[in-house]
């Protein structure tokens, strides 16, 4: 009787396990998303294009970082990150998004003061990172440009 009682058991836990159909990759990730495709559809005013039900991967330069909680319990950081291409031999077109980081796993990344010799951890203002997160908004500027804000789940710099 424990026998076929452990068996039903393992059984009814594969069934559930198995059961549920797992999430395929784009399913929970838009790896077709850049900064450069985002402006688009903010430039097209196409706001329900936005991957809002799925995490992207963007990458680019950090053009500023803004601390916007220092303590360390509470701590947050806002990025500008940024990537651009030259259309013309005289224009260029740049693209942005704001991160924001938050935990006090961000802390040694964007210290709030410098140490004299920063660290590969440190995080510096134009190095080029990766960051995977969510978009939960849509940021218009004083110069009335859009750009997304995501929720930062990971940031890596690009070496």
């Amino acid at each position: 009787m424990k026998r076929f009682f452990a068996a039903a058991v393992v059984l009814l836990g594969a069934i559930i396990v198995l059961g549920a159909a797992p999430a395929t990759l784009d399913e929970t990730i838009d790896l077709s998303a850049t900064l450069r495709s985002l402006d688009d559809i903010l430039r097209a005013e196409q706001f329900d294009r936005l991957p809002w039900d799925r995490a992207v991967i963007l990458s680019g330069a950090i053009a500023s970082i803004d601390h916007l909680v220092p303590d360390e319990d509470e701590f947050q950081v806002l990025l500008e990150l940024v990537d651009g291409e030259w259309l013309n031999l005289s224009e260029i077109r740049t693209y942005r998004a704001y991160i924001v980081a938050s935990g006090s796993e961000y802390l040694p990344r964007f210290p709030v003061r410098l140490p004299r010799d920063p660290g590969p951890e440190v995080i510096l203002a134009n190095q080029r990172v990766l960051v995977v997160g969510w978009i939960v908004d849509v940021w218009e500027d004083f110069d009335g440009s859009l750009a997304v804000v995501v929720d930062a789940a990971n940031i890596r710099r690009i070496r």
